[in-house]
């Protein structure tokens, strides 16, 4: 468990770890009031918050999407809180990651990083992964072919799973 994880700014509130690493707290100055208002960020979800060790965003560039607040957890799961400010909608979900755990996230020129730590043949290893929001997948693979392919290779991290294909942006079967 971190002590000092330093604050985010997302939808101009200042996001921070409260309550001894179980609550999620948000500051906002109110220009009408000349003071700043508190807000328990994570009440009914705090159940997602497990002693967090580093908290990220994600800011969305167009007008009406979502903005992401992302919560790394002790535990490995990734606590994320959901915000369209301009109607007033937050969510908190959580995510997790097949066969992983979430050990950073950070967010950039509007892509989100993560550290995740997984288990290969035995050994320990740490990946850089990049989110794609049109796939919403771990450790997902776009291969483009010219001509029409039946054996496609260099997918050995796959080896032992079970996979879902699209081919021509059709979905053709698990396998």
């Amino acid at each position: 468990f971190v002590q000092d994880i330093s604050p985010a700014w997302l939808d101009n509130n200042l996001f921070y770890v409260a309550g001894g690493g179980t609550v999620i707290k948000s500051m906002k100055f109110d220009i009408t009031i000349n003071s700043y208002n508190l807000v328990d960020a994570s009440d009914f979800s705090s159940h997602l918050i497990v002693n967090p060790i580093t908290l990220a965003t994600f800011k969305n560039n167009t007008t009406n999407d979502v903005n992401l607040l992302l919560v790394v957890n002790s535990d490995g799961t990734l606590a994320c809180h959901n915000s369209v400010a301009q109607q007033k909608i937050y969510a908190w979900s959580q995510l997790t990651t097949q066969d992983g755990l979430f050990r950073y996230a950070h967010g950039a020129r509007g892509n989100c990083y993560f550290i995740v730590e997984r288990q290969v043949e035995g050994q320990t290893f740490f990946f850089i992964e990049k989110s794609d929001f049109n796939r919403f997948l771990d450790s997902s693979v776009l291969k483009t072919f010219d001509t029409p392919t039946a054996l496609i290779t260099g997918l050995s991290n796959l080896n032992g799973r079970t996979v879902q294909v699209k081919a021509d942006g059709i979905f053709v079967g698990t396998y």
